[in-house]
Formats: C-alpha cells, structure tokens, sequence
C-alpha cells in the first residue's frame, strides 16, 4: 500500500470518526394548574433565579398563559433572560398569547449558552396586563431553581427584589444539552484499530 493511499484510508476514517451532535430540548414546566393575579396601573416585571448545573444552549423563551377571567389571546408580554453578575440581558422575546390550554408559551431565540454554576435569571414584563403564574417551579435536573424576584416600573427590567419564601413563577425558557450520538466511541476505536493497523503493515513492508 502506497503512502498516497495510506494517508486517503486515514482521513475518510478520521472524518467518519469526528462527533456528530443533537440537540435534546427539555422544557421546564408548570408543576399545578396556574393562578391569576392582577396588575392593572402596576406594571411588573417577575423573575426567576436559575443556575445551570451543566453548560445549557437557551433556545426558547417563555411566560405562563392562562385564560380564565385573566390574560387573554393577543395579550403581548415582553420576556428577558439575565445574567445576574452583570445585571446584561442576553436574549429577549415578545410573547403574543394564542387561545389555547394553561400553560407556558414560547417564542424560540437565538441560541445563548449558559455556564454551569453561574446564576441567571429569566423575566417576564407583563405591564399593566392581568397575568397568570405558576405556583412552584417544576425544574430539569440540568438546572437548579434559586429563587423568584419581581421589580415594579414602567418598561422590561432586571428584577432586584425578592420574596422572603418563594413567589410568582410566571416566566421559564427552553433549553438544549448537546450530547456526542450513539455509536460515536465505537467509530473511534475502529478509526484507532484501523490506524493501528496500518502503520504495522508499514512497518513490516519497511523490514521485508
């Protein structure tokens, strides 16, 4: 075997060899039915407080719907998601609630990565709307809740205060973990064996 050839065996398994990925979405929803509050003449925003336990790709946010006396279809809400170091927003979508069943709606969003360990917060401006929440958070293993904020004002914002025990969770994202496909590690040691293979034959040409 020429080494032209040697070096054509080795790259098509090298290329057979690099990971390919897919995305899992996971989304974190309601634990209960939702209930209605009201914010008519006082413009709201509601935050929760998150820490990723792995790195995680965002790539949907979201606020909980319900219509039932409360929001309504064509209600518009404004969601933000925070870095809590540097108070930065680092993506945003506008909500247009649709008729539908209780439950959270979202808008999907460039994809933003978030480190494992660092806090972050999601928000929903919800203005001078009636909105709806979900009582406690239902969370995916790959995230931790830490705790629920709110701050009032006129426009989006980032929530400084907080609820002494627990609190209004009306806004959550979707997340997507990147995983290596099934099959990938028994490519590579073919791609080794192979390698391996080659480089005796070689040598033992070399010695003849």
């Amino acid at each position: 075997m020429t080494f032209k050839r040697i070096l054509t065996v080795v790259g098509v398994l090298a290329l057979a060899a690099i990971p390919s990925f897919a995305d899992v979405a996971f989304i974190v929803p309601p634990s209960s039915p939702g209930q209605l509050d009201w914010g008519l003449g006082s413009a709201v925003n509601l935050g929760m407080i998150f820490s990723p336990s792995t790195d995680i790709s965002v790539v949907g946010l979201g606020t909980y719907y319900q219509d039932a006396g409360g929001n309504t279809p064509g209600q518009i809400e404004v969601v933000e998601l925070f870095q809590n170091s540097t108070q930065n927003v680092l993506a945003s979508a506008t909500i247009v609630f649709t008729a539908g069943a209780p439950g959270y709606q979202y808008n999907p969003i460039a994809p933003v990565t978030l480190l494992a360990g660092q806090q972050y917060t999601v928000d929903t401006f919800v203005g001078n709307n009636s909105w709806a929440w979900s009582p406690q958070p239902l969370t995916d293993p790959n995230i931790t809740f830490v705790d629920t904020s709110y701050v009032y004002g006129p426009s989006p914002a980032f929530p400084v205060d907080h609820y002494p025990a627990g609190g209004y969770y009306g806004p959550n994202l979707e997340f997507a973990v990147v995983t290596p496909e099934p099959g990938f590690y028994s490519i590579f040691a073919l791609f080794a064996l192979a390698l391996t293979g080659l480089f005796a034959a070689m040598r033992r040409r070399q010695n003849a």
